[in-house]
Order: structure tokens, then sequence, then C-alpha cells
């Protein structure tokens, strides 16, 4: 992890709408974490976990193995368990399955930030697999601040009141960042329940 500092340190320098990167490790199943910059962990920042039963799903690149073993996933904690962020294991998060079950390509997922879930951010990352052994290893991680996103968004207004928004079709038209507000606490909104003048039978006929 000490080795990995440097470029994590560089990659958060190379722009300025970086929040955060990370790696964040299988550890045999328990999970660890290395951020850049250091977050102090807000006391009540909390996730639910989705569990660890997806590790038994045969490995990308090995079909004849799982990609984690059953000791593995009973180091986890239990599907819809509210787990403190001061305890944080990537492998109970969507994100991080996610790449692991799809490692030949680069994800991204909006929601609120695990270490201050007053934030909202987009992540975007893709899994690690020993190139050898064929383990995986770990899930990598660029936080940007949404707050950001909106506001670049804004910023690219050609005409004056012009709504701009960056939606998510694999999450049937979630809006992931806009020029206007569209996000409540919990979660962000589809494309078709915003006073946008999009009904939800013209977006499924659109894409």
């Amino acid at each position: 992890s000490k080795d990995v500092i440097p470029l994590l340190k560089a990659l958060f320098e190379a722009s300025d709408v970086i929040s955060d990167v990370g790696v964040f490790f299988a550890n045999s199943g328990a999970g660890a974490s290395i951020n850049f910059p250091h977050h102090m962990i807000s006391s009540n920042s909390s996730y639910t976990s989705t569990g660890c039963e997806w590790m038994s799903t045969p490995n990308f690149y090995d079909k004849s193995r799982p990609i984690g073993t059953p000791d593995m996933i009973s180091r986890c904690n239990p599907m819809g368990k509210v787990v403190s962020s001061r305890v944080y294991n990537p492998l109970e998060r969507t994100w991080c399955k996610t790449q692991a079950l799809e490692p030949d390509r680069i994800h991204y997922e909006a929601g609120p930030d695990a270490w201050d879930n007053d934030s909202w951010l987009l992540a975007m990352g893709q899994a690690v697999y020993d190139r050898i052994t064929n383990e995986f290893i770990a899930c990598t991680y660029i936080g940007i601040s949404l707050e950001t996103v909106d506001a670049k968004l804004a910023e690219a207004r050609v005409v004056e009141g012009e709504i701009l928004s960056l939606i998510d079709p694999q999450a049937d038209g979630m809006i992931v960042s806009s020029s206007i507000e569209t996000r409540n606490s919990t979660r962000s909104l589809p494309i078709y329940e915003v006073d946008l003048g999009v009904a939800q039978s013209d977006y499924h006929r659109l894409v």
C-alpha cells in the first residue's frame, strides 16, 4: 500500500475535479482500503452491506472456480446490515461488486459518499486481477464530486435557461448529474420523473 501512495497522489493532482482516489483490496474477504487524500470519517457515516454472496460467481478469467472462497464470503457482513464507515469493506459495495464481475471494462456509479453521506460522488474504476493466477485482487476508484460535475454542466450551457443532464441508460435513465437540482438524500431521479417534458414512454422509445 505504501508503494501505491505516490501513484494515487499523482492521479489526485492531475485534475482539480477529482475529490479522491483509492485502491480497495479483497484482503481475504475482510477488505482493505487505501485512499488519497486522507479522510476524516464522520461518526454517523454508514453504508448498507450488499453481502458477498456474489463472490461465489465463476471467476471471469477462470470459469472453473469462483471469485472468492466460502471463507472469504463469511468475513463479510450480511446483505442489508447497516455498517459504520469506520469498518468499511469495499466487497460489500455494489460498485466494487460490479467491477469484479465485469473486469474487462471501466465502470461508473453515482451515489452518496461512504465517508460523508451528505456528499454525492461519481465513482469510476476497474477491477484488478492477477495476470498470472487470475485471482481477484482489488477494485480501483476515482471519485468526482457531483456538485463539481453539476457546475461544469451549468458552465457549458449555450442558451440561457438551457438544461444539460448526464444520464445513465443502464440505470433506466437515472440522472447522474445536471445543471438543475435533481437529487434527494437517498437517490438520483430518472429523467422522466423530473419536470423536463420527457415521459417514461418517450424515454424508452428514444433509447
